[in-house]
């Protein structure tokens, strides 16, 4: 499914966005439930953050990952994106202090690894993406809780791995 099998145009979807309440909203992006429109579990996430578009990038090139959204479709108006996702719920995995007690910082791939052989590719291929463009896009790594939700089957995806503020 499209954008503009959803909505019109680009003044039928800034109208639905005006006069609707996101369901979501994070530091750099806002998310609308569009299931009542579509009829399927989809979600439209309306962001101007420069890291996501970078990941967007990584997840076009990289379709063999599991563990990454299922992007329908994404369109740029005015320098803002809008991606068109499966809906995810939160994968109620709260490693941030278990990372602290082990001395680990809480955004550490390490905190994350050994949950399956599939999430440990997706992070390793992440991370070497990071390391090989976090200068050339002022990146810095974010992998939290609030990042990592899940299918409604269950497996783990990575939603936001970084940021252009470090915390």
């Amino acid at each position: 499914m499209k954008i503009f099998e959803i909505f019109e145009c680009e003044d039928d979807l800034a109208d639905y966005l005006d006069k609707n309440t996101c369901d979501w909203m994070g530091g750099f992006s806002k998310v609308w439930d569009l299931s009542h429109l579509t009829g399927k579990n989809l979600v439209l996430k309306v962001t101007e953050d420069e890291p996501y578009q970078v990941f967007l990038d990584f997840i076009d090139k990289h379709p063999e990952l599991k563990h990454l959204p299922k992007v329908h479709d994404h369109i740029i108006i005015d320098g803002c994106s809008y991606v068109l996702l499966d809906k995810l719920t939160e994968a109620g995995i709260y490693l941030d202090e278990y990372a602290c007690s082990q001395g680990w910082w809480e955004h550490d791939t390490q905190v994350w690894e050994g949950l399956s052989p599939s999430l440990d590719k997706t992070l390793n291929e992440l991370e070497t993406w990071f390391n090989n463009y976090q200068e050339i896009h002022q990146l810095h790594w974010d992998l939290r809780d609030s990042n990592v939700m899940k299918e409604p089957f269950g497996e783990l995806v990575i939603t936001d791995p970084w940021s252009s503020v470090q915390y």
